[in-house]
């Protein structure tokens, strides 16, 4: 059976051959062009994650609807937790592992970090735990259009069966119509029920499920051996791995095919990272870069939101609408005067 150490030695020699093939070199590479390679795709790796995860955050800040929908605030938090695991993990992880490559050991004798491994920790248990909440948001919106399927005689006190009788027409009447749609035009109803679910403010549920990601987190974080014991601990090359009810119907959303194949992705992510984390530097930290681009390719109204608020009409905008000093105690009524 194939070890780490054999993987990893595998991986770098095809990385050697590649950049021999794109050199023209065939001398030996050494250590430290490994390590400073190594520093600089890290590094890269890392600028590019946060300039993504930025755009998808302030994207969703600025547009209010965005703001309130349940999902896109999920998809933001997570955003905000792979800033964190870029600006605190990242970061102490390139000393870690440019230190490991250059001195040529597996494992590196370096003091133990408390605020590196809480941090990754925490960020790391917030992936799955926000695609455990965006299934069950899944399951318990289906499940309450099922029971209202089943059992439409119950009615709202004052309500008439006359009333009633209307009501059952018209949803009769706006099923037939519904199928006689297209798919284009269904798939944008979709998504247009999307953006502006959640329209009357950020709730009590969104606050709790907020609450509860990060709070399960933060445990998981705290029962790191490290902290337990609060010994040094060795930073070896796996050092990454460790890393990264009450219905309210305007808050359950209404998924599109973009999204549940965002969730599918996030899935294949999750599983896929944390193996990738064991044998190699670079590869097990892609998460903070892939999750913020897939929300942006594959969520048109963070998209759109994203192309408005960074375009250079928005920017022209928002300069004409900035005000002087002098312009602010006029209006204000503060005694300037104009001459």
């Amino acid at each position: 059976m194939l070890n780490s150490t054999d993987l990893n030695n595998s991986l770098s020699a095809l990385i050697e051959s590649i950049i021999h093939k794109w050199s023209g070199k065939e001398e030996a590479i050494s250590k430290l062009s490994y390590g400073a390679i190594l520093v600089v795709l890290e590094m890269t790796l890392t600028l590019l994650s946060i300039i993504l995860n930025l755009v998808v955050i302030i994207s969703i800040r600025e547009k209010e609807s965005l703001l309130n929908s349940t999902l896109n605030l999920l998809l933001g938090n997570l955003c905000f937790s792979n800033l964190l695991a870029a600006v605190f993990v990242k970061s102490i992880a390139i000393i870690y592992n440019g230190y490991a490559v250059t001195s040529e050991k597996w494992s590196v004798e370096l003091a133990f970090c408390m605020v590196y491994t809480l941090s990754s920790r925490a960020t790391w248990a917030v992936l799955p735990y926000t695609i455990l909440v965006l299934s069950w948001l899944f399951v318990v919106n289906r499940a309450t259009r099922i029971l209202g399927f089943l059992f439409p005689t119950s009615k709202k006190k004052g309500d008439s069966p006359q009333s009633s009788t209307i009501d059952i027409e018209l949803e009769i009447l706006k099923a037939s119509e519904s199928e006689e749609c297209s798919k284009d035009e269904e798939y944008q109803n979709e998504e247009l029920e999307e953006e502006f679910n959640g329209i009357d403010g950020l709730g009590i549920i969104q606050k709790s499920i907020l609450g509860f990601i990060w709070f399960v987190s933060l445990v998981y974080s705290l029962l790191s051996p490290q902290y337990s014991t609060r010994t040094p601990t060795r930073a070896s090359f796996d050092i990454s791995s460790s890393e990264d009810f009450h219905h309210t119907s305007n808050h359950l959303p209404h998924y599109s095919k973009l999204t549940y194949a965002l969730m599918v992705i996030l899935t294949l992510i999750f599983i896929l990272e944390y193996p990738f984390n064991m044998f190699f530097y670079v590869i097990g930290n892609t998460h903070i870069l892939l999750i913020p681009l897939f929300s942006i390719l594959m969520r048109k109204d963070i998209l759109q939101a994203a192309l408005s608020v960074f375009s250079q009409n928005s920017v022209a905008s928002q300069k004409e609408d900035d005000i002087t000093f002098e312009q602010f105690q006029t209006h204000c009524g503060m005694g300037v005067n104009p001459t």
